[in-house]
C-alpha cells in the first residue's frame, strides 16, 4: 500500500509543479449489487489515494434502468423511466468545498450524456447543439 501512496504523492507533486490537473482513474470495490451508488469509502487499495486527492468524482451507471429499457417485454415503471441513466458525484472537493451529485441522461444517437432528459446533445463534428 505504501507504493500506492508514493505514486499519488508523485502525481500531486507533478500537478502542483506544472500547475496542471492530473486525473487518476481508480476503481471501487465490488458491492453486493450494482444498484447501490458507491462512495469514496468504496475505493480499492490504499486509503491514501482518497486522503491525498484534492477532488474525487464518482461515476455511476444506472444498470437497472439500462436493463429495463433493453427488455422488450417490460411492464411500465415510471420510476425507472424518469430516473437518470448515470450520475457523477463530487464526493470530495478540497479546494472549493462543494460536494454535489449531477444526474445524467444518455442520448443513444449521439452516445453522449446530457444534463436533462430533454437536452439536445452537442454536435461534436460541428461544435453546435443538434
Amino acid at each position: 500500500m505504501n507504493s500506492q501512496k508514493t505514486f499519488v504523492e508523485k502525481l500531486k507533486r507533478v500537478a502542483d509543479d506544472a500547475q496542471v490537473h492530473v486525473h487518476l482513474v481508480h476503481h471501487v470495490r465490488k458491492g453486493e449489487t450494482e444498484d447501490i451508488r458507491p462512495n469514496k469509502f468504496d475505493l480499492k487499495g490504499s486509503g491514501a489515494i482518497a486522503d491525498l486527492a484534492d477532488q474525487i468524482f464518482m461515476v455511476w451507471r444506472n444498470k437497472k434502468r439500462e436493463a429495463y429499457f433493453q427488455n422488450p417485454n417490460r411492464t411500465p415503471n415510471p420510476d425507472l423511466e424518469t430516473s437518470a441513466g448515470a450520475t457523477i458525484a463530487v464526493v470530495k472537493n478540497r479546494r472549493v468545498g462543494i460536494e454535489k451529485t449531477y444526474a445524467l441522461w444518455f442520448d443513444r444517437a449521439s452516445r453522449q450524456f446530457c444534463p436533462t432528459s430533454d437536452t439536445r446533445p452537442f454536435d461534436l463534428t460541428m461544435g453546435t447543439l443538434t
